[in-house]
């Protein structure tokens, strides 16, 4: 079995169009697999994958914890407005 090395622009492009906190995994992770598998039409896929579907990861999980602590914290905001607005409105009656 030869020794190859991954494609260079993919990879160059995994190193630079991926997010850090997860970048050294994910690249350890799909140049183990390509160790085996040798495929560098795999290797293409994955790492078209990784650049197209990891943002959307985040804002999944944005979307999903994001909205209702937002939907929470301008409620909060909201009703503190409207309690505000009604100490105003019994003070000018005062």
């Amino acid at each position: 079995m030869t020794d190859l090395q991954p494609p260079r622009l993919p990879k160059w492009f995994l190193d630079h169009l991926t997010s850090a906190p997860y970048r050294d995994a994910l690249i350890g992770d799909l140049n183990e697999e390509f160790a085996h598998r040798q495929s560098a039409f795999w290797y293409v896929r994955q790492v078209g994958a990784a650049i197209l579907l990891g943002p959307m990861r985040f804002f999944a999980l944005m979307c999903l914890l994001g909205m209702p602590l937002c939907t929470l914290i301008g409620g909060l905001i909201a009703a503190r407005g409207t309690e505000q607005q009604r100490q105003q409105s019994e003070s000018y009656r005062s």
